[in-house]
């Protein structure tokens, strides 16, 4: 638990989870909001579950918009067009169907 809920930096690095009274609780360690979480009726556990997947999805964009922009996926891309050039890729309908 956080001792000091006026220390910004700290403050920051906490999540705030609901418990079973409806209080809030202030947690910061991954253990921390394992056991929070699993106090949590089932309904409550799969929207911050959602939430998680959203917020996962959104820093995996940006982490790969910041590849992209940096040009690290580059030789990948290279790659790719000469797999496809020199015939040694088949088309995707093929492979699923």
């Amino acid at each position: 638990m956080l001792e000091n809920l006026n220390h910004a930096s700290a403050l920051s690095r906490t999540l705030a989870l609901p418990c079973l009274c409806r209080n809030l609780i202030y947690v910061s360690t991954v253990a921390e909001i394992e056991s929070a979480i699993s106090t949590l009726p089932v309904k409550d556990a799969w929207s911050v579950a959602g939430w998680l997947r959203d917020y996962l999805d959104a820093k995996w964009d940006k982490e790969m918009d910041e590849d992209i922009a940096a040009g690290r996926l580059d030789p990948l891309w290279e790659k790719a067009k000469a797999d496809i050039a020199a015939g040694r890729v088949k088309p995707l309908d093929e492979i699923l169907n």
